[in-house]
């Protein structure tokens, strides 16, 4: 899921974790990466812009076979109270 613009990615992954809902960014930007940004100087946010912003405000959400109904829920209203 991608987070608001008014919204910083980590600290709503410290937010989530305290209410015991593990996160993590949700994509990863390789053109933002150190190797390839000294390699093809590349400027990410005009010639990535989609990668950059799923990197900066992308969130990876629970999601396996046993996550119950209300556990879900609980994420998602966690989620939609920020």
């Amino acid at each position: 899921m991608l987070i608001g613009d008014n919204l910083d990615q980590k600290k709503v992954i410290a937010l989530l974790k305290e209410r015991n809902i593990g996160s993590n960014y949700g994509a990863q930007c390789i053109p933002a990466q150190t190797f390839y940004k000294r390699k093809y100087n590349h400027e990410v946010t005009t010639e990535f812009p989609n990668a950059c912003r799923a990197y900066t405000k992308g969130l990876a959400l629970p999601i396996y076979d046993r996550l119950t109904k209300e556990e879900a829920f609980y994420i998602a209203n966690t989620i939609n109270n920020l």
